[in-house]
């Protein structure tokens, strides 16, 4: 059945966040940084809204005012209801997709050092229903905005965009971009939540960036200090990941799909 709904439950990707070993002066830290009322003006220019995620208490601590001219609903749906509004808005077909690239998104921030997690960004879109029933495309972009004294996620910054108007395709994408705007992650569902998963190292990207100036394998594994037959097992990994047959096809794929600029 599209979407697994049964098997779903958003909550459980709290366990992402509460697992972490916050300072216990984290309280009195929070008191200190809760956003100002007058960001509703500032944010309130296009068909988004802006949310900061609380992870240490799991809710979502500011919503801006234009969240009920996007959806329909009011604000404090979101934040009394958190993770479980996207659970029961959610497109059926994109639930199962959604929850599993984050799953997968999450995983892949904490495991990066606590100093490198701001620089990343994690996007995603996936349809949702607003209030009077339509189905709108959102691409929701998220931002580590504060951590710990421990290195611990504390504030996670979102911003969700109506993005109906240009993209109409029924699959549910998800990529995490991070210092100098380079692809670490990629997913992206079939219609149906089939789904394939591209996850590229950080030597993978950097042998990929020099395959697309036309660098040789021999010319690379000097320039890497590394052996011939690494750079191209690496190589054949990453076509193996794209189910791509060909050192010019992959380089056409990641450059057009803004993995790396030439």
């Amino acid at each position: 059945m599209p979407g697994h709904t049964s098997a779903v439950n958003f909550l459980k990707l709290q366990s992402y966040w509460k697992n972490q070993n916050f300072d216990p002066r984290l309280k009195e830290y929070l008191a200190h940084l809760k956003p100002a009322n007058d960001f509703n003006g500032i944010l309130n220019i296009g068909p988004y809204f802006v949310s900061v995620f609380d992870a240490f208490n799991s809710e979502y601590i500011y919503v801006s005012d234009n969240f009920h001219a996007i959806l329909g609903y009011h604000k404090t749906d979101l934040q009394v209801n958190g993770l479980k509004f996207f659970q029961d808005t959610l497109h059926p077909e994109d639930l199962g997709a959604v929850y599993k690239a984050m799953k997968k998104a999450w995983s892949f921030i904490l495991n990066e050092p606590p100093e490198m997690r701001p620089h990343f960004k994690l996007n995603i879109d996936y349809r949702i229903r607003k209030k009077n029933g339509e189905y709108i495309r959102i691409l929701q972009q998220n931002k580590v905005l504060n951590q710990d004294n421990h290195g611990n996620i504390v504030y996670v910054l979102g911003i969700c965009t109506d993005i109906s108007h240009w993209e109409k395709r029924k699959n549910v994408s998800l990529s995490i971009t991070g210092p100098n705007d380079h692809y670490h992650f990629s997913f992206e569902s079939d219609f149906g939540n089939r789904t394939k998963n591209t996850t590229f190292s950080k030597r993978e990207i950097e042998i990929l960036k020099l395959l697309a100036r036309g660098l040789s394998s021999k010319s690379i594994a000097k320039k890497l200090s590394i052996s011939f037959h690494t750079v191209n097992s690496h190589r054949q990994n990453m076509m193996d990941k794209l189910n791509i047959h060909k050192t010019t096809g992959l380089v056409k794929y990641a450059t057009s799909n803004g993995w790396i600029q030439l």
